[in-house]
């Protein structure tokens, strides 16, 4: 990826993309949401997206509505590569839910540990 469409891609992600943590699924995501096709595909080939999907509108007074989703280790990539190019506001969110995700971790590793003593204790 070059340097202008990735800036490019920060400039879309920082006005028209959602950076959160998924708390049901402790993964981090990345979401675009808008009526232009080919802003979404351009998007998605930027970040050789897995999955982008369109959501046909029922009303023929709406257009059609097209997402492109990054998650998990793809979207951790993709806050990386957008970061320097983020305002405040969305390098704070960049942050926070980085470390989200891995507070999530170590509290995982803190409860495999617990019960790996239990299972010592045990023998």
């Amino acid at each position: 990826m070059n340097a202008v469409d990735l800036a490019w891609a920060a400039g879309l992600i920082e006005g028209e993309g959602n950076i959160y943590y998924h708390a049901k699924g402790h993964n981090l995501r990345v979401r675009v949401v808008m009526t232009d096709e080919d802003i979404i595909n351009r998007l998605g080939v930027i970040f050789n997206a897995s999955s982008y999907y369109n959501m046909v509108s029922k009303d023929e007074n709406h257009k059609d509505i097209y997402v492109v989703n990054f998650s998990g280790k793809k979207a951790l990539e993709v806050m990386i590569a957008i970061y320097p190019f983020m305002g405040k506001r969305r390098r704070s969110k960049i942050r926070e839910v980085i470390l989200q995700r891995k507070l999530f971790e170590f509290q995982m590793l803190v409860k495999n540990k617990k019960f790996l003593d239990k299972m010592k204790e045990m023998e």
